[in-house]
């Protein structure tokens, strides 16, 4: 009798572990099947993906825009958001001969569990404390000037830079600002050069990805992106390609179905809250065609609108643009300068830049605090501007990100120095007026990113090197105050070795 029981116990219990490994695969299948079965890699693969972010829309703050890139076959892959299949749309090349791949997207909430394939989707952090800020990452091939090393990543390091910047973006909820600039290779270069031989060039498929989503790719979908187009990206030069991978629908598709279009509306983004429960609001504004002289009164007046349409709330308002509104190099000397003192009636008239119309706006409202920083590139170095004004906004340059490096001019001898004598590299906390506007500045030129890091109400803005190792912090206060708080210090650090 008791061999008997000892054997039904046994029977019961190898019953249970089989109904409980039965009810453990069923579990894993219902939870795992989805992100294996979406199924890009059983119907079609995308070979490049990354998820932007979208605009405010209905008083909520904005979703995600997914877009992916097929480079073989005629669809697009399933995206599974939820557990449900969501299908992705083709977006119509603007001319399929230079762009012959399927580019497909599909808008997705701001924080569900979404996957294509294998690739979990990044969700969009509603209250965002560190932001990757980076511009200028293309390589250099002009016929004005010998090419950068494209096939160097000591010369042309965005590769390497993209791979730093998604190490420093996977360790928290991030999101990455490309600041414009990533078409370089205009030209093209002798078979036999060493230094960009076989190269693609051109505003097409093949000099895209290897000017940008080839080397970007660790970055892809490390965060969300907003991506901003440069001067390199109008319409005169590799505009199309732009509109076509980058820009929103609420900007790009309209009826004219026009492949490039130069002035596109602005548009708001939520940055979350600052600690005093203020909204964060990103301002991105396309000024890629700015010096363009055709129109040039009519654009700078066009933002003017865009300035005047904002209204300067409780709010901590940030402007992204590609190019800076006030900086220190050598395009700041004098002869440079629209104005050194009173503001035109009208600076349109006389602007040689469309950019002068934001600046005159500026300097009307000097006295009350409207946007808290500007985020640009261009320039190809590292520069913090601090206003003198704290009621000015702070200028943050980040046009380090792979293209040739600009050289670092004191303001005093830009015109005059010659290219033979030996380059700063680094200046920091210096004096200097910049279109009317008294501040300090601190730049350096070294390939970088920038990381904005929020820790309460202070922002601490760090260069990263190649190395991976931080060349220089400076920071800013989101307090409301008229005066910076008395427990922030205003002056950039370097390095103490680089």
């Amino acid at each position: 009798m008791r061999s008997a029981r000892i054997q039904s116990l046994s029977r019961i219990r190898a019953w249970v572990v089989v109904i409980m490994l039965g009810l453990l695969a069923i579990v894993l299948i219902r939870f795992m099947w989805p992100h294996a079965n979406g199924n890009e890699a059983a119907t079609v693969r995308a070979k490049y993906v990354w998820v932007q972010m979208l605009p405010a829309a209905h008083g909520q703050p904005g979703g995600r825009l997914v877009r992916a890139i097929v480079t073989q076959g005629g669809g697009c892959p399933t995206i599974v958001e939820d557990r449900k299949p969501v299908q992705m749309n083709i977006r119509p090349a603007p001319a399929r001969a230079a762009f012959p791949v399927v580019l497909c997207q599909a808008e997705l909430a701001a924080a569900s569990d979404a996957w294509i394939g294998t690739r979990p989707l990044p969700a969009r952090p509603s209250d965002p404390h560190d932001v990757i800020v980076i511009g200028d990452t293309g390589c250099r091939m002009v016929y004005y000037e010998p090419p950068q090393g494209c096939t160097s990543g000591l010369d042309w390091p965005f590769a390497a830079v993209a791979s730093s910047a998604a190490s420093v973006a996977a360790k928290s909820p991030s999101v990455v600002i490309h600041v414009g600039d990533f078409h370089y290779r205009e030209n093209p270069c002798a078979e036999d050069s060493p230094a960009c031989g076989g190269s693609p060039y051109g505003d097409n498929w093949a000099t895209w990805e290897a000017e940008f989503f080839k080397p970007a790719a660790p970055l892809l979908l490390a965060a969300p992106w907003v991506i901003l187009r440069g001067n390199h990206e109008n319409c005169a030069r590799a505009g199309a390609g732009w509109q076509y991978f980058f820009a929103l629908p609420m900007q790009a598709d309209q009826e004219d179905k026009a492949a490039c279009r130069n002035d596109l509306s602005s548009y708001r983004l939520s940055l979350g809250v600052t600690q005093d429960r203020r909204p964060r609001v990103l301002i991105v504004l396309d000024t890629a065609d700015e010096r363009n002289s055709h129109g040039l009164a009519a654009r700078c007046r066009t933002y003017e609108k865009w300035m005047d349409e904002i209204t300067w709330s409780d709010a901590e308002f940030w402007l992204a643009l590609h190019q800076p509104l006030w900086l220190r190099d050598a395009r700041n000397s004098t002869k440079d300068k629209q104005w050194d003192g009173p503001v035109p009636l009208d600076p349109c008239d006389q602007a040689k830049s469309a950019l002068d119309g934001i600046r005159a706006r500026f300097d009307k409202l000097a006295d009350q605090r409207t946007a808290r920083l500007v985020l640009s590139g261009d320039t190809h170095l590292f520069e913090f501007f601090r206003p003198e004004k704290f009621t000015r906004p702070i200028q943050l340059v980040a046009g380090d990100g792979g293209t040739k490096l600009d050289r670092l001019e004191p303001p005093d001898t830009a015109a005059t120095s010659g290219a033979s004598q030996d380059q700063t590299t680094s200046e920091m906390n210096k004096p200097v007026k910049s279109y009317g506007v008294d501040g300090v500045s601190s730049a350096i030129v070294q390939f970088g990113f920038v990381r904005m890091h929020l820790d309460r109400s202070i922002w601490t803005i760090d260069l990263i090197g190649l190395a991976g190792k931080t060349l220089v912090s400076c920071g800013f206060s989101e307090s409301p105050a008229s005066d910076p708080p008395a427990d922030h210090d205003p002056s950039c650090r370097e390095a103490a070795s680089q």
